[in-house]
This record gives C-alpha cells, structure tokens and sequence, in this order.
C-alpha cells in the first residue's frame, strides 16, 4: 500500500526530469500524461536550475548562490537512508540539515521527516522524557570557556578493558569529546582533561561535573587550582544542572547501540565513528555543526565534491586573506549564537516552566511515589508510599516511609498518590 502510495505521487516530485528537457530545447515537449499543473510549473521554475555539462546532471540553485544535484524519485529514499543510517540515526531534522547542502528534490523535507518516523530502530532505541522541574538556564559563555564533563557506564568490560565512557562538551560551540576508558578514577579524569581538553583547546576556565567521588577528590581539586579552572559541582539534589552533558549522552549513547547492533562486546570499537556524527550534525541551539563553530567551515564527508576549501593557485596573499575572512566570519557567527543562546534559554524556560507542577502545592501531610531511578527489567518504575516530611527549594523532599523511618537523601523525582492517606488505601 506505501508502495503504490509513492508511486502515485511521482509526478508532485519528479517534474524536475523534465526541466532538463525544457533548458536545451527552450520549450516543453508535447506530453499529454503532464498535468496542467506541471506544465505550467517547469517555465517558473526553470531559472532556478541549470545542466552541469561535465556530467549532465540537473542541479538546483540555492539560496546562497551554490548549487545541489536534483535527486530523481527511485533515489530519494535511498539517499535519505544511508545519511540517516551513516550518521547515527540523526532525527528528521538534522537528517534534511545534513542533505540540504547536499541534495534536492520537491517536498524534501517533509519526505525526510516521514521516512526518518519510519526507521524501526529509531522507533526501538529513543527513550521518552518530561518535565519534573522548572528549568535553570546557564549564562552562556566564550567558546571553550565551560566544559561539561561526565562518566558513563559501566559498560560491557571489552578485551582492552574498557567499560566506561569519559565525555565532555563545550557549552558554547557544542563541541563533544569522548574516550573510552577502563575505570572511572581521578587519574582517569585528569588526564583525560590534560590530553584531550587542555592540549587541544587551552585551560577551561570552568568545569561543571556532578559530584561523583572520581570528581570530588582533593587531587583533582588541587589539579584544577593549578590550572586555574573553576570547578562547578550539580546541587546535590538537582543534576539537571549538567543538563548539556546529559543530553549529549543520551544522543551518543543511542547512536552507538544503533551502530553496534548487538554487538556489545565491541561497542569501544564504534565510540570515533559515532563522535564524528555528533560533531557533524546541526546542534538544534546553535543552528550550526558544532564542526563549524570550531573550525570556521563545514566538513567533507564522502560523497562530498572535494572542492578546496581555499584557493588552489600559489597565492599566499589570496589563501590568507580567505581563511582571514572565514575567520572573521566565524567569529560573527559566535556572537550571532551567543545571543541566539540566551534567547533561546528565555524561550526554554518559559515553556518548560509550564508544565511543570510547583512543589508549594505538596505539602507535608501528601503520599507520595519516588521514581525508581535504578530500575532494571521488570521492576516496577515507582517506589513507596512515602510521606512528605519537609519541602525543600528545587523541588527536593524529605520523606519517611510507613513506619516513620525517615529517608537519608532528599529526592526529587514524585508522584503525588494522595494526602492524609492511610497505607490500606494507597493502591
């Protein structure tokens, strides 16, 4: 049924073949199977084509004056496929990002959106989210002035024994770094901090991690005074406060069990191949690749027309003065997502905050369920009941259980079940 869906719908995005036809001879060809529609279509529209005559393929003028080859029908889905496959099942969005420059066709968004709804291991591999606190924007900063840092795992222990991932990303231009790793220590974090941040992108001047004991240990705080890095640390009750970081893995992660496909016990060997996609998918908050926003260009992947990114001919004072303009450009472009940024956390907050239920409406005589955070397979995903013994800021709680035995650590994930409520009715 799909099938003959598409197959209907050929000529709504394939009229382009014709164009081809329309620009050598000046005129349509007599063709009673066209549409009216179509036939008064390719005259519009053909001033925004032109045949490449080195190979004779139609290509598409874009906005910005470049040109993207016309994709016929019987290859649109397979292009769409093998970037999203390639790329760690990016959403639909950063799919039709990654081909705008690359590829065109009628109604190629919306193409993209449907087919990327489509991919079953997408369908199996995305979690699903909501809201639990109002949210608490960072100020955004300087690019490499704030990095975000955090362990994930333990893994599938691998034959060079690595079972944990050390990420890390810049909070302005979104740039992910990832090592696999064998343990998750303070030595493992400082020199994952020497070697892959500070010898590549200079001392951060902040580090925000939560407070797990890898990064709570008096050698690392004494490591980062002698940097001069100012340690950030989540509230001990609210790690939505490294949100950045988290969002990352949880992108990462699902990519690489995309890669994978069950071969757990080779996972490290895909962590470069899923980094490189992250790096070179449009970061929804920045607008662009966190590869621009650290390099000043886009990146060639295969498939890509090797045209030099600079001038090919010897001359040094032209290959200067255009790296000096990307430079320029680039540097426009950081202060353009700098504002974007802080735009975007005012807009965040406002529609975030409204779906969020306000702790000043619980109150210590409520029942109330706590989310199971370690959840395994067939375990239930709440706790309790418990009772609220004390409200405190960011939405934590103190709570006791049925027989007055008061909990140790404040929680923050609850679910209201009922107030002043006997145990024999909480069901």
């Amino acid at each position: 049924r799909i099938f003959l869906l598409q197959v209907n719908t050929i000529e709504a995005t394939d009229w382009p073949v014709y164009v081809t036809s329309y620009l050598e001879n000046g005129q349509l060809t007599t063709d009673d199977e066209l549409s009216d529609e179509v036939k008064r279509k390719i005259p519009q529209e053909s001033h925004m084509f032109i045949i490449d005559p080195s190979n004779d393929i139609l290509r598409r003028k874009l906005d910005d004056g470049t040109t993207v080859p016309f994709v016929p029908f019987i290859n649109q889905f397979d292009t769409v496929r093998k970037s999203h496959e390639a790329y760690g099942h990016i959403a639909a969005e950063g799919t039709y990002q990654l081909l705008r420059t690359r590829a065109w066709w009628p109604n190629m968004k919306q193409d993209i959106k449907k087919w990327v709804s489509m991919c079953q291991k997408c369908q199996l591999s995305t979690p699903t989210s909501g809201n639990h606190e109002e949210l608490h924007p960072l100020t955004p900063v300087p690019a490499f002035h704030r990095w975000s840092l955090d362990f994930v795992g333990p893994l599938p222990k691998m034959g060079s024994q690595n079972c944990w991932l050390l990420t890390a990303i810049d909070h302005a231009t979104k740039w992910p770094v990832v090592k696999a790793v064998p343990n998750a220590t303070t030595q493992t974090v400082a020199k994952f901090l020497h070697d892959e941040i500070m010898m590549n992108y200079g001392c951060p001047s902040e580090l925000l991690t939560d407070r797990g004991p890898s990064t709570m240990s008096r050698e690392l705080r004494t490591y980062l005074q002698t940097m001069g890095t100012k340690h950030l640390l989540t509230s001990a009750y609210h790690p939505q406060t490294n949100g950045t970081v988290e969002r990352f893995n949880r992108t990462f992660i699902s990519m690489l069990r995309k890669y994978i496909q069950g071969k757990t016990t080779k996972w490290d060997e895909f962590v470069d191949q899923a980094l490189f996609a992250c790096r070179v998918r449009v970061h929804q908050s920045t607008g662009r690749t966190p590869f621009f926003m650290v390099y000043g260009v886009e990146p060639k992947i295969p498939g890509d027309e090797l045209t030099p990114i600079l001038d090919d001919r010897g001359n040094t004072t032209i290959n200067t003065t255009s790296r000096l303009n990307q430079l320029h450009n680039l540097a426009v472009d950081r202060e353009r997502v700098t504002t974007k940024l802080k735009e975007n956390a005012i807009k965040m907050k406002i529609q975030y905050d409204k779906h969020v239920k306000h702790t000043d409406q619980l109150k210590t005589i409520d029942w109330v369920l706590v989310k199971h955070e370690q959840r395994k397979k067939m375990h239930p995903y709440w706790l309790g009941p418990f009772k609220i013994r004390k409200v405190f800021s960011l939405g934590t709680f103190q709570l006791e259980d049925v027989s007055g035995q008061i909990k140790a650590d404040l929680v923050k994930q609850i679910r209201y079940v009922g107030r002043n409520t006997r145990l024999s009715t909480l069901e």
